[in-house]
């Protein structure tokens, strides 16, 4: 999904401001599915309200610039319903780090050591995250389903990393997965 159409399923559940977008895709379950810059959110929001996708309202705030809060419009659900009728794009899985493990012979132990704790550290934190999430989570059950399933592919990557670990532990020159 573009960040447009992020915009828009996240607005399918209520009005928001761009910052309340912004903590979804830095906090919430939208984290695990999507990235969206803070500069991308607010362009975003300006071209779906002059396509009347969303309807923006001022609320004015003591000692603090004025807030835009947006709102869905009618043809912003219909384009979005839309965009859902087409096929989604395959799947994609791009990652520095495992790219990073790729060479990781090529820098001293200690830092592979440190960067793979850091990425566990990083993993455990996601695992959390979804745990907190499915506990509190108010969304149907499809969103339940792909909360769990994405939990199972951070769970399945910690368990690489620990394999990983592992082996690099018993045979420090040459790792196989």
């Amino acid at each position: 999904m573009n960040v447009e159409l992020l915009c828009l399923s996240v607005l399918q559940g209520g009005e928001a401001s761009g910052y309340d977008i912004r903590e979804r895709f830095a906090k919430g379950e939208e984290a695990l599915f999507a990235n969206a810059s803070t500069a991308a959110i607010y362009s975003a929001l300006a071209k779906l309200h002059d396509k009347g996708h969303v309807d923006p309202r001022v609320v004015r705030q003591d000692d603090k610039p004025d807030k835009k809060i947006y709102q869905i419009t009618p043809a912003g659900h219909a384009a979005f319903v839309e965009q859902l009728r087409a096929a989604p794009r395959d799947d994609t899985f791009h990652s520095p780090f495992l790219n990073f493990l790729r060479f990781s012979h090529l820098v001293p132990a200690d830092l592979v050591s440190d960067h793979v704790a850091n990425h566990g550290r990083q993993l455990d934190a996601q695992i959390d995250q979804i745990d907190r999430l499915l506990t509190e989570q108010t969304s149907d059950a499809r969103c339940c389903w792909a909360l769990h399933l994405r939990r199972l592919m951070a769970k399945a990557l910690r368990d690489g990393l620990n394999q990983f670990t592992s082996q690099a532990a018993t045979k420090p020159q040459k790792t196989e997965l």
